[in-house]
Formats: C-alpha cells, sequence, structure tokens
C-alpha cells in the first residue's frame, strides 16, 4: 500500500487508507481540505479503492472539494464507484443537483456504460437522480445504449416509474415509438408500460401502435382482464374500441 505524505501548517503526515484520510480532513476546513487533495493529486485512487470509500470521504467534503475529488479520480472514478448499486448511494448521499451534474460530468459515457448494465440498474439509478439531472445522464450514457439494455416492455416501465412524466415522455420519444412497439412482446409488457406512464403518454403510446401490431399483443380484450387495474378507465376504454 502506497505512503503519501502531505504537508500542512509546517506538520507532516503521512496517509495510506482512506480512514487516515477522513482523520485528517474531520479536523481541517475547507480550503485545508482542498490543500490536502491537491496535494495528493491523482494519488488519490491508491487511498480511496471502491465506492464505500468515496463514499466516506465525499461524506466530510464541500461541494467544491467534492468536484476537486471527481477531478482527481478521472478516468479511475468509474472503476473506483465499481457497481451500479454504489453509484445509487453515492447520487443518494450527494443529495443536490450540482454535486450530482458533475459526478455524472465526469464518470463519462464509458463510465456510465460500465457501471450500469442492465434496466434494473438504470432504474436505480434514476430513482437518485434529481429530476434537473435525468436528462444529463440519459443523454450521457446514450441512447443505443439505453436501447441495447432494454428487452420488454416491462424493463422499460422500471425506467419509467424512475422519472418524472415530461422525461418520461422526451425518453419514449428520444429511443422512437417503433423500438417501444418492438419491446413489447405480451399484454404483461404492455399493461406495466402504461400503468408506468400518465393517461395523456399513453394515450400518445396506444395511438401510435399500428391496429395490426396492436392485435398481435392484444388477441382479445380478455387478455387484459387480469391488468384492467393497471389502467385508468378511459384507456381501458380506448382499448377496448380500437382492438374489437
Amino acid at each position: 500500500m502506497k505512503e503519501i505524505k502531505i504537508h500542512i501548517d509546517g506538520q507532516s503526515t503521512d496517509i495510506i487508507n482512506t480512514p487516515e484520510l477522513i482523520a485528517v480532513l474531520d479536523v481541517l476546513n475547507g480550503e485545508e481540505d482542498k490543500e490536502v487533495l491537491t496535494q495528493i493529486g491523482s494519488d488519490i485512487s491508491e487511498i480511496i479503492t471502491n465506492g464505500k470509500e468515496l463514499k466516506s470521504i465525499l461524506s466530510v467534503l464541500s461541494h467544491n472539494n467534492k468536484l476537486l475529488l471527481f477531478k482527481l479520480l478521472g478516468d479511475k472514478l468509474a472503476k473506483t464507484i465499481g457497481r451500479a448499486n454504489e453509484l445509487a448511494e453515492i447520487l443518494a448521499l450527494l443529495a443536490d443537483d450540482k454535486s450530482e451534474e458533475a459526478l455524472i460530468t465526469s464518470i463519462g459515457v464509458n463510465g456510465l456504460q460500465g457501471l450500469i448494465s442492465n434496466s434494473e440498474e438504470l432504474s436505480s439509478v434514476l430513482e437518485w437522480v434529481y429530476d434537473s439531472c435525468d436528462d444529463l445522464l440519459l443523454q450521457t450514457i446514450e441512447d443505443d445504449y439505453i436501447k441495447s439494455i432494454i428487452r420488454s416492455g416491462y424493463e422499460l416501465s422500471l425506467i419509467l416509474q424512475s422519472l418524472n412524466h415530461p422525461a418520461q415522455l422526451r425518453l419514449i420519444e428520444k429511443i422512437g415509438y417503433e423500438f417501444v412497439i418492438s419491446i413489447i412482446h405480451t399484454p404483461k409488457d404492455f399493461a406495466f408500460l402504461l400503468r408506468a406512464t400518465p393517461s395523456e403518454i399513453s394515450i400518445k403510446l396506444i395511438d401510435n401502435i399500428p391496429l395490426q401490431e396492436l392485435r398481435k399483443i392484444i388477441r382479445k380484450i380478455e387478455d387484459l382482464k387480469q391488468y384492467k387495474e393497471f389502467f385508468e378507465t378511459n384507456e381501458y376504454n380506448y382499448i377496448k374500441r380500437r382492438i374489437e
């Protein structure tokens, strides 16, 4: 393990792990924290080696010093975070949109794609992202990658549930109605998708499904009876009129 020497106010100390760094930062002010981090520089990745340790350090830093830490970790940031659930917990810890924006930007497209490998993980991460940062995260991870990890309407519904209504519509329109229709394989897919969205988005989705495709998904209205509670009354009646 690498030993890193820092100098503050004429005194020096050696740091080899996260608990020792926290002990130093805890007794210093923001400007001194900045000086400590700057002295450590890119060697910070030798001290902070996983998502749990990163959370511990972030909990004692000011917003500006969090940004500095992200910069120092650089392209090792995603590897340090390690897993999607750790990213979600870090986003929950940050709890402000400016810090979240800086984290997402610092991780970048390759980092996000490395951390998030399926729709459940993307949903859990989005759950802890401020509404103002939803679009940034989705834009950074890229539309084609989002489509590559969604295999069914049910999986898309998990992601949509973590977004506000305007962001839901933006995502649907970005990945395209044609793609959305292609992943609706069963009445269950269809039902969960419509349950995840408000009526105005649901009706728009129904309208974009060609009648022939809709009848492949729902051969008869009885196919939806077990999911009837998922629909608004007007949605259910509208579907019934379209397929009969």
